[in-house]
Order: C-alpha cells, then structure tokens, then sequence
C-alpha cells in the first residue's frame, strides 16, 4: 500500500551536488549512465541544447 502525505518541508541539497556532471565528467556514473542519455537526448532535440559547457545544457 502507498500513502500519500503532504510534504512537511523542502531542503536543498548540499553545494557539490549542484552541477555535478560539469564538476565531475569523468565521473564513472556519468559516464555509463548520464552522457550517454544526454546525447540521445541531444540527438533528437538539438534546439533544445547548448554545449556552452560541454554536457548539453538546456537553453
């Protein structure tokens, strides 16, 4: 069973989670899961993205 309550609060996480994949591109995550969905994403929207830093930001 699954139940639903409201959200009690919201935290931000930490500073080195934030932009993690520009801060960490060799990162072993990244690399097999993250860049390569980046470019298929990249691929079939190309208007969509940027790489003014590499990882395919959105605009």
């Amino acid at each position: 069973m699954t139940e639903l309550d409201p959200l009690k609060g919201f935290y931000q996480a930490a500073a080195y989670h934030q932009n993690y994949i520009v801060h960490h591109p060799s990162d072993r995550y990244v690399v097999v899961n993250d860049l390569p969905k980046l470019a298929k994403l990249q691929a079939k929207f190309p208007d969509m993205y940027s790489n003014s830093e590499g990882t395919g930001n959105r605009q």
